[in-house]
């Protein structure tokens, strides 16, 4: 769970200064997203 706290910290950062990469995301929204968000979980989860 303390990696878990760290993934949602550096996410909470990244989405503030990432409005524009998260607009952009937007357009590509869907699977896409689920997808790399899967991947950003298990990335952290190997950690």
């Amino acid at each position: 769970s303390q990696n878990w706290s760290k993934w949602e910290q550096t996410w909470e950062k990244r989405n503030k200064r990432g409005k524009i990469a998260r607009a952009l995301r937007s357009k590509r929204k869907g699977m896409s997203e689920r997808v790399e968000c899967c991947l950003i979980k298990c990335w952290y989860g190997s950690i």
